[in-house]
């Protein structure tokens, strides 16, 4: 399949989520999420057993284009790779679809794990096979975005830009673009670690690139520091000596008029990464 929307071709409707689909056989859901790598999540809820196990990891040992297969907690699970058509996929599914008939696999609602009537919903910001009585439960829930979590992914996210700008900080106003990264970077570790995107989320993914950006400029001075001695006196000095000298340096106008040039550059790459992120793909969702 060179794209999911392939898959309306075997009966599996859109959502409101670009990336969901959602397909029925004979009574049982399935969602389909398409995944990155190339690769399409397939989630089902039922109750069955170990046989289940048994069934799937045979599927994962005579199909390659199947990267994982598994139950757990009433969660059965297949990962494949996009190169299969959508017919393998359909044939798969009706397949699957037969064992859970055959082995007495009942559907069950996801969030409850009982026996009951349940339909695919769009909730919170997520897809979810759900029974009524569970809709409503999670409806009225008050969703708490752990901005703490998300902050915290956000910083570890940037370490990667924050060493590239501290090596590549003598290349000049070049390493400006390493703001494509810390936007990426910082949203992307926001994101798996913390909950849906807010302004104050926004604000915090922002700060998070901003900070390890800083922490970048102060390891790329004290490589500025150890160079301008190495090169200009028969003294050398060690890195970490160079850190000690870091106060004069920064006392000094022309550095700073150059360390803000720098950041002003890269926070213009910051905000565009950030709007291409919103319109493209944060708004769709």
């Amino acid at each position: 399949m060179k794209h999911i929307k392939e898959l309306e071709t075997i009966g599996f409707k859109p959502t409101a989520k670009k990336q969901f689909y959602t397909y029925k056989k004979d009574g049982y859901y399935i969602i389909a999420q398409s995944l990155v790598g190339g690769k399409l999540g397939l989630l089902a809820s039922v109750k069955s057993d170990n046989a289940l196990i048994s069934y799937l990891d045979k599927l994962t040992i005579h199909d390659e284009n199947i990267v994982r297969a598994y139950y757990d907690d009433y969660e059965c699970g297949i990962v494949v790779k996009m190169r299969k058509s959508a017919e393998e996929i359909d044939a798969l599914l009706n397949d699957l679809v037969a064992y859970f008939m055959s082995s007495g696999s009942k559907q069950v609602c996801h969030g409850c794990h009982e026996v009951k009537k349940i339909s695919p919903v769009h909730i919170h910001g997520d897809i979810d096979l759900l029974c009524e009585e569970c809709i409503l439960k999670k409806e009225t829930e008050e969703v708490k975005p752990e901005y703490k979590k998300g902050m915290l992914g956000a910083v570890i996210a940037c370490i990667i830009p924050a060493v590239i700008w501290a090596f590549t900080h003598r290349l000049g106003y070049v390493v400006s673009a390493t703001g494509i990264l810390f936007g990426l970077c910082s949203y992307l570790g926001y994101k798996r670690s913390g909950h849906k995107m807010s302004k104050k989320g926004w604000l915090l993914t922002f700060f998070a690139a901003a900070l390890m950006m800083h922490v970048g400029e102060l390891f790329a001075m004290g490589f500025a520091i150890q160079a301008a001695f190495a090169s200009s006196s028969t003294a050398t000095i060690g890195y970490w000596q160079a850190f000690v000298l870091l106060p004069a340096f920064l006392s000094d106008p022309e550095v700073i008029g150059v360390t803000l040039a720098y950041f002003a550059y890269t926070y213009v790459f910051i905000f565009i990464t950030y709007l291409l992120i919103y319109f493209l793909h944060e708004r769709k969702m």
